[in-house]
């Protein structure tokens, strides 16, 4: 039993001779619109400072902006080897920086997801199991005692994704009798993939058959809201 009036069935008609798709006309349900393999909050991890990277670490000043080209032209073969002395040492250094940044973020983000689940705050999670705690504008900033920055957990939307009908979920609604065959080979060409202009003359025809483009409709590309965390000045 289809649960399209009379009314629904004119402006679907309307909307689909005015050049609208079918699959424009499919309303995405809410728990579509996040990622839902969400993962548990991990802890930070250790990055510890080995031997060459102590060794650069002393050895970069000397070497850093040794050699500053700032114009387009060849480099000489001393130059050469000063920029390559210079990248080496950075690189041996760079990478466990940033680790080690990521490690501090982490455990700071940990620090606001526990002091949240204390306080009962955040009902929806991101990606990465945190909850939601943030807001559009509204960041959670936490203080840092003797300084005027902080830190600032800010709010990043999320993608709702696109709708496509999924041929294979068009096909088991078939076989286990959801639909009948007539409606199946309405929406359908050879091979029965879904066919986006059969599916619109169709729809047309019987403004019903949108009921099951919604079943058979699956999301892609979506994402949830996620929160970055930055050094701000304090507020």
């Amino acid at each position: 039993m289809s649960n399209i009036t009379a009314d629904k069935a004119s402006e679907i008609r309307v909307a689909l001779r005015e050049g609208s798709k079918v699959t424009d006309l499919l309303q995405q349900p809410a728990e579509s619109k996040a990622v839902v393999n969400f993962k548990s909050p991990e802890a930070p991890k250790k990055v510890t400072l080995t031997d060459k990277a102590k060794a650069a670490l002393v050895k970069l000043p000397r070497v850093f902006g040794g050699t500053e080209v700032t114009e387009r032209r060849e480099l000489t073969s001393n130059e050469v080897s000063s920029l390559f002395d210079e990248y080496q040492t950075i690189s041996a250094i760079g990478t466990l920086m940033e680790d080690r940044k990521e490690s501090i973020k982490q455990a700071i983000r940990n620090h606001i997801d526990l002091t949240a689940q204390q306080q009962g705050v955040g009902d929806t999670v991101d990606s990465h199991g945190f909850r939601i705690v943030s807001a559009k504008g509204a960041p959670v900033r936490l203080p840092v005692e003797g300084s005027n920055e902080e830190f600032s957990l800010e709010y990043r939307g999320g993608r709702a994704g696109t709708m496509s009908v999924s041929s294979e979920k068009l096909l088991d609604m078939y076989e286990q009798g959801e639909i009948s065959r007539s409606a199946y080979l309405s929406l359908t060409r050879e091979k029965r993939v879904f066919d986006e202009s059969k599916a619109t003359q169709a729809v047309l025809d019987d403004p019903s058959l949108i009921e099951i483009l919604h079943s058979a409709s699956v999301v892609t590309g979506a994402t949830s809201p996620s929160q970055s965390l930055f050094i701000r000045k304090a507020k």
